[in-house]
């Protein structure tokens, strides 16, 4: 299954060939309209006038919410989404959506708070078929005006545990994050996040075995790699602890972290750090659904230039992968990648994958892979910005 994220490029890759394709063409978003106004003087209209009426405000509004949120104007995007909520029956995803953006403008409580209502606890409930798993698309706003549930049960559980660990609220952490690793069992920040929450929660077993997972599937994780040596670190191994604190810094030279226990680690009587808090750090807070820090996946980024994939190194499956006959050798991939202002891969997200169909050891390589892919940044009134954008891939025979 594959999705693209709104107006943004997708690059076509046969990792084997290293053969990219041409950038698609990208069409700007159709201008927000604006909300009916009406006037004093106006004649009593019909109950069904009434009803367009009502309809046509609320998609103004929720065109509104939309263009906020692109912006990452999330105050005025969570203003619109209030009024719109006025003017249509209760519906889960536009509650999560008020969710989101209370969080995202510091009311965690309140937003925390609403995902705990029966609505977003249904939501939470609804499985639906495997072929609705996936993320926000194209006229994301419309599903907040159906009345009806269309999204995916993942974010709620997503934005339970990132709220949850916010507020140190442990237990609860641990719960959402138990049910966002079995939504995507193949991301490793999934299973990051379960891992924090079950060393703040006092289970040391189960937070070294997630935070080692989240290392192994998705590698361009400082984060992960240094939690991961934390609990090497606690557990007497300091050659793994060493090992992985180096590789925190080889993906990410700023990560202070990672550097200042390397220099505490060579020192025979020093404790192990304390376990963080703290999520996703820097530009890859973009991947957390209730942070500020932008931009969102889902989001259709103004700008005037759209990022250029410059190089695509080969990617070839571990032998373990291979010889598992299982393996399906024709396998699609179209992996969303954001690029930061200096043209590097620092987050890298795929659709919904079994461990069947995604074997631990092929989506090791394909992270790998992308975090040596080489862009041309994305630009917007001459300044390079971070974007998302889609890389196509084929992993030929």
């Amino acid at each position: 299954m594959s999705r693209r994220v709104p107006g943004f490029a997708v690059l076509a890759v046969a990792l084997l060939a290293g053969a990219p394709a041409a950038v698609a063409a990208h069409t700007p978003p159709a201008a927000t309209p604006a909300p009916a106004r009406r006037t004093a003087t106006a004649a009593r209209p019909a109950p069904g006038a009434r009803a367009v009426a009502g309809t046509q405000d609320a998609a103004a509004l929720a065109a509104q919410a939309r263009a906020a949120e692109d912006e990452g104007q999330y105050a005025r995007a969570l203003a619109a989404l209030r009024g719109l909520r006025r003017l249509t029956s209760p519906d889960a995803d536009l509650e999560l959506e008020i969710a989101l953006d209370e969080a995202r403008t510091g009311r965690a409580d309140s937003a925390w708070a609403r995902l705990q209502s029966p609505v977003c606890a249904g939501a939470l409930a609804d499985t639906l078929p495997p072929q609705r798993w996936r993320l926000f698309g194209p006229g994301r706003e419309k599903s907040w005006l159906s009345g009806a549930h269309e999204g995916w049960h993942w974010y709620v559980a997503r934005a339970r545990a990132e709220l949850a660990l916010r507020l140190g609220r442990w237990d609860d952490a641990v719960a959402a994050a138990t049910l966002a690793v079995r939504a995507r069992p193949m991301s490793g920040r999934e299973h990051l996040l379960l891992a924090l929450a079950a060393g703040r929660a006092g289970d040391g077993a189960r937070a070294r075995a997630e935070a080692d997972r989240a290392a192994l599937l998705d590698p361009m994780l400082p984060e992960a790699h240094y939690l991961s040596g934390l609990w090497a670190w606690r557990a007497g191994a300091r050659d793994a602890a060493r090992a992985a604190f180096e590789a925190a810094i080889a993906v990410d030279p700023g990560d202070r972290d990672a550097a200042l226990a390397l220099v505490r680690l060579r020192l025979p009587s020093a404790p192990p750090d304390s376990l963080p808090r703290r999520f996703l750090r820097g530009p890859r807070r973009a991947g957390m659904i209730t942070a500020p820090d932008g931009p969102k996946i889902e989001e259709d980024t103004p700008q005037d230039q759209l990022p250029g994939l410059r190089g695509v190194p080969g990617v070839t499956p571990p032998d373990s992968v291979k010889a598992n006959p299982t393996y399906d050798k024709s396998l699609y991939v179209e992996a969303t990648v954001l690029v930061d202002e200096n043209g590097r891969a620092v987050l890298v997200d795929f659709p919904h994958f079994t461990p069947q169909r995604m074997p631990a050891g092929l989506m090791n390589a394909l992270v790998r892979a992308a975090r040596q892919w080489t862009f041309r940044p994305a630009m917007r009134l001459g300044h390079p910005l971070r974007m998302w954008i889609n890389v196509q891939i084929n992993l030929n025979p």
